[in-house]
């Protein structure tokens, strides 16, 4: 064998070898995105949107952030009615209404079984409270057809904004404490808490 030859043979195996490992990294990509997404309504399950927390707060200061903790209302009233699929519908919905409302850049997560969240990183609470609004009345009005039967997909909404340097579990109970505010008051409401408060 020449020596071109052999030159040729190996370029060609060096490029063989590109061409399989950018495969292999690009289906060991779509596998993260698929492990970190929840299969039912497109948005973070609960480790991907931790996972995507720690890389908002990742050496990042000086910037508020806003989180939105959505709580489905009267949803086991769904499931116990009508059963598993219908409220997989209205799952769906929500997490569909959320991802189409929400801003590019926001994390949008499913941390529970009927509990979704949203982290937006230079938002106040203003926008916070805004953003949370707008959601809840595209829920309010638009309805989930299951079974020839209309399903409302109202929501509680509990708000918090802080500086980051706070910290997100600070940010957490805030949010916490607002939704339970919002269910408290009759649900189907934003309610904006404080992270000075109780």
């Amino acid at each position: 064998m020449g020596l071109l030859q052999l030159y040729i043979l190996l370029l060609a195996m060096v490029l063989t070898l590109e061409i399989l490992a950018a495969h292999f990294f690009e289906r060991l990509e779509m596998l993260s995105t698929l492990r970190d997404r929840d299969h039912l309504t497109g948005v973070l399950n609960r480790a991907g949107f931790e996972r995507a927390v720690s890389a908002v707060y990742a050496g990042r200061t000086q910037v508020i952030v806003s989180l939105l903790l959505i709580d489905i209302d009267e949803f086991k009233a769904v499931n116990d009615a009508l059963g598993h699929p219908a409220g997989d519908a209205v799952l769906q919905h929500v997490g569909a209404v959320l991802i189409e409302h929400s801003r590019a850049g926001d994390v949008v997560g499913r941390i529970g079984g009927d509990e979704f969240t949203i982290l937006a990183v230079g938002l106040d609470a203003e926008g916070a409270w805004a953003l949370g609004e707008r959601i809840r009345r595209r829920l309010d009005e638009k309805v989930v057809a299951v079974y020839d039967r209309k399903i409302s997909a109202c929501c509680s909404f509990g708000v918090a904004t802080v500086n980051i340097e706070r910290g997100y579990e600070t940010l957490y109970v805030a949010a916490d404490a607002a939704l339970y505010e919002a269910k408290r008051l009759g649900r189907n409401r934003v309610v904006s808490g404080s992270a000075d408060a109780g």
